[in-house]
């Protein structure tokens, strides 16, 4: 079953002020990730990964071209892909600083709809597999980037979401947490659940991903799976390097 099909996407972001100017973030992006795999978004700053992200979340609307999550359109879905989706984005940004850990696990949980009854045993069980238990009671605001990082993957894990759309998920962690975090990913991947998530981490790519596709300035300049990638002579460092090269002009 196809999770995330993506087709012709386009997306633009007119500047004001003295940026004056219209940004294309995406244009005529195509992709599929198929339901229970990991895909990777790879592409430097500003080659379009968190617009692509946050179309599939519902946060922005395709210009053109369509997304679909799990059979459901973004645009005439909407309500519908936000409870099956769970975003995480980058740096934890999302929370209420001024609310511990619990309590912003706890709302996010009453936002899918899970039973109050399982609220505190959820986002217990949610902190434990990325080491915040015993920050759970302090408010966000003493937690660092990486720890707010690590919350917002809880939060993904706790609210049972079928896809998880990820930004940098690893970005700001230290070894360990970085290891626990592909982990994580691994195990929500072997329970069915589609991961789609951007790094900057090439090894972390190779290492976890069934599909690769890189972003360049807006484009989709490269796409594979995991079997396609090992039969290269190739590393994908290499491959990286000469896509982003070879699209530079």
């Amino acid at each position: 079953m196809t999770a995330v099909r993506v087709q012709f996407l386009s997306r633009s972001f007119i500047l004001r002020g003295w940026q004056r100017g219209c940004v294309v973030a995406l244009s005529d992006v195509s992709f599929t990730l198929e339901a229970g795999t990991i895909g990777i978004i790879l592409g430097h700053n500003g080659a379009g990964k968190t617009t692509l992200l946050e179309i599939l979340a519902t946060l922005l609307l395709p210009e053109g071209g369509s997304a679909q999550v799990l059979g459901r359109d973004v645009r005439t879905h909407a309500a519908d892909v936000r409870h099956l989706v769970a975003y995480a984005p980058a740096g934890g940004s999302s929370f209420f600083p001024r609310l511990t850990g619990r309590e912003n696990l706890e709302y996010f949980a009453a936002l899918h709809d899970i039973p109050r009854r399982d609220w505190r045993r959820r986002a217990c069980a949610a902190a434990a597999v990325f080491g915040l238990e015993p920050a759970l009671g302090r408010r966000v605001d003493t937690y660092s980037d990486g720890m707010r990082q690590r919350l917002g993957l809880a939060r993904a894990w706790m609210v049972d979401a079928r896809v998880w759309l990820l930004a940098e998920p690893t970005r700001g962690l230290d070894p360990d947490a970085r290891a626990v975090t592909q982990r994580a990913l691994v195990e929500a991947r072997s329970r069915g659940i589609t991961v789609l998530a951007s790094t900057h981490d090439l090894a972390e790519a190779a290492a976890i991903a069934d599909r690769v596709i890189i972003l360049h300035r807006g484009r989709a300049a490269f796409e594979a799976s995991a079997g396609e990638l090992s039969r290269s002579t190739d590393s994908l460092t290499e491959i990286y390097r000469r896509v982003t090269e070879s699209h530079a002009a």
